[in-house]
């Protein structure tokens, strides 16, 4: 059984990985990193940390699972490493491939587990998609698109989501699961081409 330690309370610490690690009977979560929240509101078994220091000089954390605003994940997954801990990261991974690669090198290096959360693998209407198209019922795909499609007129709330900074923004944010679900379906790409713009 591993011990983690979950960093960050927003929506995925809260909603999405405190609950898996809690359920799945390979895992203990031992601790939250939790700045302004009181996560033993409605996880009382579970310890409180103030920072990612406490829980890196902890000798009994196996796993950190980083679940802070992306500006942070780089750094923090680094200080992870180095502490010697596995790490699993929330989506955006880093805001740069030269970022992402230096965390990867570094886990070789460290031998230990690097990987990303990727939660709507496992959203029924993706895996609808895949078993429709593993068994060919479509025959021979020519094209494929995916999109989200919304109206969100009201800037985020969470006042670091929309500034404007690396690893921002909605490609980040709801594209990083466009872009990981067409290569769980497809494999790697030949070549990408695109192109960005902010509309509001």
């Amino acid at each position: 059984m591993l011990n983690v330690a979950l960093v960050g309370f927003g929506l995925s610490g809260r909603y999405l990985q405190a609950p898996f690690f809690l359920t799945n009977p390979d895992f203990n979560l031992k601790t939250i990193v939790s700045g302004s929240q009181n996560p033993q509101h409605i996880y009382p078994s579970v310890g409180v940390a103030r920072s990612i220091d406490e829980v890196l000089a902890d000798t009994e954390i196996d796993l950190v699972s980083i679940a802070s605003p992306s500006h942070l994940h780089f750094s923090q997954a680094k200080q992870a490493l180095l502490a010697g801990k596995h790490v699993l990261v929330e989506k955006p991974f880093t805001a740069t491939v030269a970022e992402a690669e230096e965390l990867i090198e570094l886990s070789k290096k460290q031998g230990k587990v690097l990987s990303i959360f990727q939660n709507r693998r496992f959203d029924s209407d993706f895996m609808t998609v895949k078993k429709v198209i593993e068994n060919k019922l479509l025959g021979e795909l020519v094209a494929f698109e995916v999109h989200f499609d919304r109206h969100k007129p009201i800037l985020n709330p969470k006042k670091w989501k929309e500034e404007v900074s690396p690893a921002n923004g909605i490609l980040y944010d709801l594209g990083a699961h466009i872009i990981d679900q067409t290569i769980v379906l497809f494999g790697s790409p030949m070549a990408v081409s695109g192109e960005t713009y902010t509309q509001r």
